[in-house]
Order: structure tokens, then sequence, then C-alpha cells
């Protein structure tokens, strides 16, 4: 191994320790590694960073009274006002680490998720359990106000950060900082499924198919197989049932005949 080499080996080693510990950030120029003739793909960086594990119960399930709904909906502000204030502590940390572009990005996606927070928060306080409903239906009615404003919050704050991602590294903390925040909601990804699978029959409504100009295949056995996760579903699970927050994005094989 060459000093060089001995180097690099040595600062990918310390870098996420200086990271966690003293917050240090260091940013990745993607544009210039490919200048360098380094292949970077932007999409497996942003799949690998934006998973998030299933861990507590999930915030719905805790619906078992009019009071716990009061509980539950400051639970929620509270995390959002947290996580806004987390994600405008990184940007003071990198705004002198960021080119202009992407200083006005993190600041388009701040005011993004300052407009959500104010409808999120109108949503919430006009949520009214009705004297027929019984705790099934009670967590029925709210997660369909939850699903329609996190689906939103999530589709456009992910946007800006895939494509950030083909420009530089900065994003993918942006992306822990939000997975972080869906994370105290219980909202997790189903990331389990891979590539040149076919998805279960109980799974397939967590994916939106994608057009694709080269997705056709010969192949008998690539037939109804994914041919490339673009991004993954986001659910949160009521009683025993997951219920889908926001669909993953795939592209499928399309069998046209040909070689068995």
């Amino acid at each position: 191994m060459s000093s060089i080499d001995s180097i690099l080996e040595l600062n990918s080693k310390f870098k996420p320790f200086l990271e966690k510990e003293f917050k240090e950030v260091y940013i990745e120029d993607f544009n210039h590694a490919k200048e360098d003739g380094v292949h970077i793909n932007a999409n497996n960086i942003f799949l690998e960073n934006s998973i998030i594990d299933k861990k507590e119960e999930s915030i719905i399930n805790k619906i078992d009274s009019t009071a716990s709904i009061k509980e539950i909906n400051e639970k929620i502000l509270l995390n959002y006002d947290n996580f806004i204030k987390n994600y405008r502590e990184y940007i003071s940390r990198v705004e002198n680490k960021i080119d202009d572009r992407t200083k006005e990005s993190f600041l388009i996606i701040l005011k993004s998720l300052q407009n959500r927070q104010k409808k999120l928060n109108t949503t919430l306080k006009r949520f009214k359990i009705k004297d027929n409903w019984n705790i099934a239906k009670t967590k029925e009615e709210f997660y369909f106000k939850f699903q329609s404003s996190f689906s939103d919050i999530i589709k456009t704050t992910l946007v800006p950060i895939e494509n950030g991602l083909k420009e530089n590294s900065s994003y993918k903390e942006v992306l822990n900082i939000f997975n972080d925040f869906l994370s105290t909601l219980n909202i997790y990804t189903f990331h389990s499924i891979k590539e040149e699978e076919i998805p279960k029959d109980d799974e397939e409504y967590l994916f939106e198919p994608q057009e694709c100009s080269d997705c056709e295949t010969e192949d008998i056995e690539k037939r109804n197989r994914i041919k490339e996760i673009l991004s993954y579903p986001y659910v949160i699970d009521i009683n025993s049932e997951t219920k889908i927050i926001l669909e993953g994005r795939v592209i499928y094989w399309r069998y046209v005949g040909g070689r068995r």
C-alpha cells in the first residue's frame, strides 16, 4: 500500500469519529470526483442513507381516548419543531463549506418544511372524534389525516435531497436529520425488498411503478421482477397491519416475449 493510500484509509476511519464527536462535517464534491474518473452512484447513496428501521410501537396505536389524541398531536408538533431546529443548526455548521447553490437549496427545503409545519398544525387541531367512532375507527380516521400530511412532507423533502446527492455529500446529513425525525413518529422504510426480486402479492401496493425506456427484456425469468429501486416505501404500523405513508418508486422489467 502506498503512502497516499494509507492516508486515504486513515481519513476514512477517522472521518466518522470526528463527525460524531466534534460535529465536524466533511463534504465531498461528487462533480469533482466524476471529473477525476471516480464512479459515483447517486441513487445508491440516496437509498443507503434513506433507510429507517422499525423501532417502537406506532404512535397511532397509542390512541385510546380524546386525551390521547391531544398528547399525540403535541408530540408530533414538538418533534417537528425539534427537527426544524436541528436542521437549522446543521445549515449554520456547513454554510461556510457549501457553495451558494447548495445553500439556496437548503434554505428552500427549510422554507418548504416550515410551510408544511403550519399546515400540519392546522390539520391536527381540526381533527375531532365523532361520538359514534370506536377506537378502531378513530385510529383509521387519524391515519388518513396523518398519511395525507406526511406523504406530502416526505415527498417534497426527498426530491431536492435526492437531486442534491448527485452534486455533493452535504445532503446526506440532511437526510439523516429527516430520518431521525420520521423515526420519532414510528415511520420507517420497507427496505427488505431487493432488485431482481418479485414483490409478494401483499407488498405490491407499497410500490409505484415508474416509466422506463430501456427495461424491455426477452428473458421470461425477469418478468414482473424489479429492475431498479429508486426509493423505498415509507410505512407505519397500525395494530398488526402495515399502512402506507408514501409509495416507493421502482422500475420493473417489461417482458416482451422471446427467450424462455
